[in-house]
């Protein structure tokens, strides 16, 4: 399986979940700064440092799950992070089910940031493990 395929399996994963109307892959901060009309809540995917070992590919993400808090800016905290977990959990099983592979053990971050909107939410560092199968494709 190769990165770009990794990346759309997330996304596509995450786009079947019922609070998930948006999936990103790409620099957090820019895409959240920049889209005043985002369509929450919203998954995004960040690379981390992938690696080869003998016969296997690690491929390493930040996964965000993202909801737009309330205009008091504390009613909504704990439930939307408490739903991202929930949503990243699904995500991370349903990957590594479609991958064959052991689900990693994962540690979830509660955040609260503001971009454009003030939002809450939740991240995990998570690395799916496949194996090598051909370099690339005959029409790369």
């Amino acid at each position: 399986m190769t990165l770009l395929e990794i990346i759309e399996l997330i996304k596509t994963t995450a786009l079947n979940q019922p609070n998930v109307n948006s999936a990103v892959e790409g620099d957090l901060y820019d895409y959240m700064n920049a889209n005043s009309s985002i369509s929450y809540s919203v998954v995004f995917l960040t690379q981390q440092t992938h690696r080869e070992t003998e016969g296997f590919m690690h491929y390493s993400f930040y996964i965000f799950y993202c909801d737009r808090l309330q205009s008091d800016l504390d009613s909504n905290r704990a439930l939307i992070q408490s739903t991202g977990l929930r949503v990243l959990s699904n995500i991370i099983r349903t990957v590594c089910d479609n991958l064959d592979m052991e689900v990693p053990d994962v540690t979830y971050i509660p955040y609260t940031q503001r971009f454009v909107d003030e939002v809450a939410g939740v991240y995990a560092s998570v690395e799916f493990t496949v194996p090598i199968e051909d370099i690339c494709a005959e029409e790369y």
